[in-house]
């Protein structure tokens, strides 16, 4: 998702992505309700009829970082039904490929690189991993 991200609490940015007509902007709103990099960062995630919060926190551990992601805030059964499908998207999507891939091609200097999608995994038929922060 595109976006204009600052880990500055108080900092108000989107996340955006192509429209889906009749069903969804494509805008999420959020704010950095809480930034202690690089340790915890907490916003809010306002958008397609949402109002929930989204939690990362990084834990060292001696194989290297341990990722929490919490989101959090979903309300009666439209809620619980978005959170099932957005679960599915993080877990078999994100956390699994995309962020194993940013963390392979950054250094960790500097600004983070922007990923293609193409290249989240080299072998599409195997979960991507990655490990950082070994001795550092």
């Amino acid at each position: 998702m595109k976006n204009d991200f600052e880990p500055r609490e108080g900092h108000k940015f989107q996340f955006r992505v192509e429209p889906k007509p009749r069903r969804w902007a494509g805008i999420v709103d959020c704010e950095v309700l809480e930034a202690d990099p690089p340790r915890r960062l907490v916003y809010s995630w306002c958008g397609g009829g949402l109002d929930t919060t989204v939690a990362w926190t990084l834990e060292p551990v001696a194989e290297g970082t341990k990722v929490r992601l919490e989101h959090s805030g979903f309300r009666g059964m439209r809620g619980w039904m978005v959170s099932r499908m957005l679960g599915k998207g993080w877990s078999s999507k994100i956390l699994t490929k995309n962020i194993p891939a940013l963390l392979e091609s950054w250094s960790g200097d500097g600004p983070v690189p922007n990923v293609p999608f193409r290249l989240f995994c080299k072998n599409p038929s195997r979960p991507c991993m990655a490990r950082r922060g070994r001795g550092k």
